[in-house]
């Protein structure tokens, strides 16, 4: 046994060794890519070019099977769908800012786990009954300085598995500098919008209001 153990500790090290450094890997992966995601914010002036740079950061890197970015709308008081790379909104859903959904992103900054793939919530996250949208299970919130700003909806990986602790960190390091970004696009925004009586008109929403049910029922 102890002539064993002797042959076997150079495998346990070298075992070791190969765990540290794709752990070490996985975490300056993420590192990098949101420092470059920080860079590359500060060129993106409008609500568009934010949603596809954190779109692109998120994508790239994470490869979930379904992503959107909700955000409010000033003009409907709703939470809506931002659009894709192509311009079209990725769900038809919306949330009115009185909705249980809204006020439970908005009383707390961390991840919410709604999602019956996984028995138990990573640390820092949430648990909560089914979602409304069909196949997420984690929600960011994008939490701005007076608002709910909107929030990151995701399902699973497309490899169908679980978020890590680290992957729902590096979500959330995304989220805090994009808030900031979407809050500074609408004061810019603001800035060049006509007077009162000379508004734009908006053109007529259609979509599909959410009521959430955050009670979950007894078995």
């Amino acid at each position: 046994m102890i002539l064993l153990a002797f042959f076997l500790q150079p495998v346990r090290e070298r075992l070791q060794q190969v765990i540290e450094q794709t752990f070490g890997r996985g975490q300056m992966r993420y590192r990098q890519a949101a420092q470059t995601f920080g860079r590359d914010l500060t060129q993106a002036q409008d609500n568009r070019s934010i949603t596809n740079l954190l779109r692109k950061t998120i994508e790239e890197t994470l490869y979930p099977f379904q992503l959107h970015v909700f955000l409010y709308d000033l003009h409907t008081d709703q939470y809506t769908a931002a659009p894709d790379e192509n311009g079209r909104p990725t769900s038809d859903l919306y949330f009115s800012t009185a909705n249980p959904m809204v006020s439970l992103l908005q009383s707390q900054p961390k991840a919410l786990f709604l999602g019956e793939l996984r028995t138990c919530p990573p640390a820092g996250a949430r648990a909560g009954p089914r979602p409304p949208l069909l196949g997420d299970q984690l929600y960011i919130p994008l939490s701005g300085r007076s608002r709910l700003v909107g929030w990151l909806s995701l399902s699973v990986h497309r490899s169908g598995l679980p978020y890590t602790n680290r992957e729902i960190s590096f979500l959330e390091s995304l989220a805090n500098p994009a808030a900031l970004a979407y809050e500074r696009a609408q004061v810019v925004a603001d800035l060049g919008a006509p007077g009162p009586g000379n508004e734009r008109p908006h053109p007529h929403f259609r979509g599909v209001g959410v009521t959430v049910n955050l009670t979950t029922p007894s078995s």
